[in-house]
């Protein structure tokens, strides 16, 4: 059910995975004591579970609770979004495409406390899919949602609907350190109203503050700078598949280092955002070119086009949305009109009817280039886009393939290539 990056703060500490990741250290166990791979292919994973687990109502957390998850999730009848999450597993996709049944799926509990999973080859990064919160081990939903039962480091104390949200510490979690402190959770709309509960101490800690107040608030000690992997981009929709050299005046007509400054920004828009190390050092961009925009667009007149994005964005979406449409109105001549959506309105018209130009954001669920790329293929950026490829698809697959640092890197970069060379996004 998480629609937002915002909500993921607080499903992570609700639920917990076998896994979990650290900058530093790499995979690092949270309910698994161990996942070791095994065969001659290294296509068996085995986890065994931490002893004594527990969900937050005290109840024994066993592997069939993973194994049930599981099954749910891969169901085609629930239409859960990211059951892509499982199709490393043999028999996934089968069961998903309705050709086989949920108990078909190829893991298996032992025991108790063990899964074994029989995986496809070519998946050298699955570990990776048991770190998110997605993929965890589930209750059903109970009607009064403040009685949620999880298993990670808290749960909920009580919950006032788009207010406020408190948290006390599950000490059923392995790591359930005692002196871990009671959070409240509060729901402000906007970004502003945020900085300024901040400033009057109502609120200890503020998760985004809206780049327009960076530059001042830079140097005061209580400002943090944490790097994050994201990758916002602007899709061409269907309705402009079949008009590259509009999209290619679009793309090459924004004068990128301009945006930089109004955004505050460390990397330059325009270009994918990505850690450099996972291609190789390479990195791929949009540059300014207004010569060539025009030459692209020629004397074809373009229809006044429709932009959506998310308010949930807040007045950092609003701010550069108008920014680019000022550029191509500026520079092009194009008109283009902007419309902020609530965010489920938002995503079930990239769904359902999919606009001229749409804002999208994704926050990989692990630290890899595919994880990246694979929305563009599966989920709804690549349905909105209106595109679909076997050779970008081919990329995905051989990038999931590979097991070389220098392959992934070749591969990531191409992938990365194969969006911008065609103009299918705005990064």
């Amino acid at each position: 059910m998480q629609k937002t990056s915002s909500s993921n703060y607080f499903l992570q500490n609700i639920f917990r995975n076998l896994l979990k990741y650290d900058n530093e250290k790499g995979l690092l166990p949270d309910l698994a004591e161990s996942c070791r791979r095994s065969g001659k292919r290294k296509t068996t994973l085995t986890c065994v579970l931490k002893k004594d687990l527990k969900w937050s109502d005290g109840s024994a957390l066993l592997a069939q609770d993973f194994l049930k998850t599981y099954q749910d999730i891969i169901d085609p009848k629930n239409k859960v979004p990211r059951s892509d999450f499982l199709f490393a597993i043999k028999n996934a996709e089968a069961i998903y495409s309705g050709k086989k049944k949920p108990s078909e799926l190829c893991v298996t509990a032992p025991n108790a406390r063990t899964l074994k999973f029989e995986l496809q080859e070519n998946f050298p990064d699955f570990e990776y899919n048991l770190t998110t919160n997605i993929l965890s081990p589930t209750r059903p939903l109970p009607e009064d949602r403040s009685k949620l039962i999880g298993n990670g480091p808290y749960k909920i104390l009580n919950w006032e609907k788009g207010r406020r949200m408190r948290l006390t510490p599950n000490l059923f979690y392995p790591d359930g350190a005692k002196d871990r402190p009671e959070v409240e959770l509060v729901f402000v709309e906007e970004d502003a109203t945020a900085l300024q509960l901040y400033e009057k101490k109502s609120l200890d800690f503020l998760r985004k503050l809206p780049t327009s107040f960076i530059p001042q608030k830079k140097s005061s000690p209580d400002f943090h700078w944490v790097e994050l992997i994201r990758f916002d981009s602007i899709g061409f929709g269907p309705s402009l598949k079949s008009h590259e050299d509009w999209r290619k005046a679009m793309a090459l007509s924004l004068n990128y280092a301009e945006l930089q400054k109004l955004l505050s920004s460390d990397g330059i828009p325009g270009c994918m955002g990505a850690p450099l190390s996972w291609t190789g050092g390479h990195d791929v961009c949009f540059s300014f070119d207004l010569t060539e925009a025009k030459k692209s667009l020629s004397d074809q007149k373009v229809p006044q086009l429709i932009y959506i994005y998310s308010a949930q964005g807040g007045e950092d979406h609003r701010r550069s949305a108008e920014w680019e449409i000022e550029q191509w109105r500026q520079n092009l001549g194009i008109r283009v009109s902007a419309k902020p959506l609530d965010n489920k309105f938002f995503l079930n018209q990239l769904r359902e009817n999919p606009a001229d130009l749409f804002r999208k954001g994704i926050i990989p669920d692990r630290p890899t280039c595919l994880a990246v790329l694979e929305p563009f293929a599966t989920g709804l950026s690549g349905e909105a886009l209106g595109f679909k490829s076997d050779e970008f698809e081919k990329i995905l697959k051989d990038l999931a393939a590979a097991s070389k640092e220098k392959s992934k890197q070749a591969l990531c970069e191409k992938g990365f290539r194969f969006l911008m060379d065609r103009y299918l996004i705005i990064p």
